[in-house]
C-alpha cells in the first residue's frame, strides 16, 4: 500500500473490530456486533467533522440541506451525554452497538459528546487510593522499624554474645 497522503492511509488501516464493545442485547455474538459497528461508525460516509476538546468530550460539526435523521458515526453509552445543537438529547435511538440517531437540522449542525462516570466510581477510585496509600505508609513504617531495630541489641543478646 502506497500513498502520498496520510489522511488516505490511515482510513485504509481503520481497525474493522473493536477491542471493547458493549451491546445494547445480551445474545448478540461478537461477528454480529463487529458488522454493526463497521456499518454504524466505521463504513458511514459522510461529510461529519470529529473532533476531542476540552473535558473530554466529542465535538461533530456537518452540515445538512434539509432537516430529517441521521446517525451519528460514534458509539453511546449508559452514561453518555448527548448535547445536539445546544439540545441536551435524554432520549434518542441507538443502533446494536450504540451509534445514536438524531434529527438534524438545516445548514450547520454540532453534536458534544461526553460521558459522565457514575458515582459509585468515584467511591471506589478513592477507595482504592486509600488502600494504596495506608500500604505505602505501612511498608514504609515497616522497613523503617526494622532498620532501627537492628542497631539495638537487649541486655540478654549482650550476655549471650560476651561469653565464649
Amino acid at each position: 500500500m502506497h500513498t502520498s497522503n496520510y489522511q488516505t492511509f490511515l482510513k485504509q488501516l481503520q481497525k474493522r473490530v473493536p477491542d471493547y464493545l458493549a451491546t445494547a442485547k445480551a445474545n448478540v455474538d461478537a461477528m454480529q456486533a463487529a458488522y454493526s459497528y463497521g456499518a454504524s461508525a466505521v463504513d458511514q460516509k459522510s461529510s461529519i467533522k470529529i473532533q476531542a476538546v476540552s473535558h473530554g468530550r466529542l465535538k461533530l460539526t456537518w452540515q445538512a440541506d434539509k432537516s430529517g435523521r441521521i446517525q451519528l458515526p460514534i458509539v453511546t453509552y449508559r452514561q453518555s451525554r448527548l448535547i445536539i445543537n445546544g439540545k441536551k438529547l435524554t432520549r434518542f435511538k441507538r443502533s446494536l452497538v450504540g451509534s445514536p440517531t438524531v434529527i438534524q437540522q438545516p445548514g450547520q449542525n454540532t453534536a458534544y459528546l461526553s460521558y459522565a462516570a457514575p458515582l459509585w466510581l468515584n467511591f471506589l477510585i478513592v477507595i482504592s487510593l486509600l488502600s494504596w496509600l495506608a500500604w505505602a505508609f505501612r511498608m514504609f513504617f515497616n522497613h523503617h522499624h526494622s532498620q532501627t531495630n537492628d542497631h539495638f541489641v537487649s541486655k540478654d543478646e549482650l550476655a549471650i554474645r560476651s561469653y565464649p
